[in-house]
């Protein structure tokens, strides 16, 4: 009696290994081949290709059909479809990620102190004449947690996503005050330079160092467009006229430049923040300069600027 066919036909794996590819039929137009995943193997077979596709690993669609020979039937798994796995997601660390709640969190933290702090143990791995793509691809194998620590977090994210993925992004502030965070994770690659002395601190052996000349650039840009405080309070001021307090973060260059301008604006007397509510108030003249947080900031600017032309110089050097 004819075996009844399997009630599943089509079956999608993901991250499976293709190896011991074996040509078979006439003038190798197919491969038979072994599968592998979780650890479990199988025998497959791929018609009217000559070979497998490279890669270490693959999403891979088969169906599962029975095969007559010489009188033995046998179920076998038949490739259709393989493509290199898609990346997976990159968490954003140290921040929320509603970008509303970021600009608040930012609102009520500690204004930046300027100056050094004790000087972390430990020498870094330096890999800034590698690739990143291998450095993250072969940390984030090792299956231990990898953090990538860089200037403007959700931005950096947007760059990777898509093409690498199985890690978090820190930006450096929120290192900065809470070192903590670190301790989270087994490997730590510094993308960008730190933009501060304090940053600077906290790299140690467990931080693989990994900038170059466009990072060093990158992160002066968002050093000054975190911190220049003018111009990200101006748009802040003018989108909460006629909007709500997401229409003003997404005004600023970033949720933490947003939250800020507002500290700036709440302490000139010119914007009420309370629950989670921007209001405008009645306008006066003022000068930034009357708000200690934007005084803190400006310091922190031009700290970061004096910092980040370092990095410049020794990648061009380099």
């Amino acid at each position: 009696m004819r075996p009844a066919i399997p009630p599943i036909s089509t079956l999608t794996l993901n991250r499976v290994a293709l190896y011991d590819a074996r040509p078979m039929g006439e003038e190798g137009r197919h491969v038979r081949f072994t599968v592998e995943a979780g650890g479990h193997r199988a025998r497959a077979v791929a018609f009217g290709v000559g070979r497998l596709p490279d890669g270490d690993a693959h999403d891979a669609t088969f169906t599962l059909e029975l095969n007559e020979w010489n009188g033995a039937v046998e179920p076998r798994l038949v490739l259709r479809h393989a493509q290199a796995p898609a990346p997976a997601a990159v968490a954003l660390e140290g921040e929320p990620e509603d970008p509303a709640a970021a600009a608040l969190a930012e609102l009520a933290a500690a204004l930046p102190v300027a100056g050094a702090t004790a000087r972390a143990a430990g020498v870094p791995r330096d890999r800034r004449s590698g690739g990143l793509a291998g450095t993250l691809a072969a940390l984030v194998a090792s299956g231990e947690p990898v953090l990538v620590v860089c200037a403007d977090a959700r931005r950096r994210r947007g760059h990777l996503e898509g093409r690498l993925g199985g890690f978090a992004v820190a930006a450096w502030h929120a290192l900065e005050r809470d070192p903590a965070l670190i301790a989270r994770y087994a490997h730590v690659v510094a993308l960008d330079p730190p933009a501060a002395d304090g940053q600077a601190a906290l790299i140690d052996e467990r931080f693989t160092v990994a900038w170059g000349e466009p990072e060093a650039q990158y992160a002066l840009a968002a050093h000054v467009a975190g911190y220049d405080l003018r111009p990200a309070a101006a748009a802040v001021y003018r989108a909460l006229r006629d909007g709500a307090l997401s229409d003003a973060v997404a005004a600023a260059p970033s949720p933490a430049a947003a939250g800020r301008a507002l500290r700036v604006l709440g302490e000139l007397g010119l914007v009420r923040v309370d629950g989670g509510q921007a209001t405008l108030l009645p306008a006066r003249r003022t000068e930034l300069d009357a708000s200690p947080a934007y005084r803190a900031y400006t310091t922190r600017l031009a700290e970061g600027r004096a910092r980040l032309a370092g990095p410049r110089r020794a990648a061009r050097a380099a």
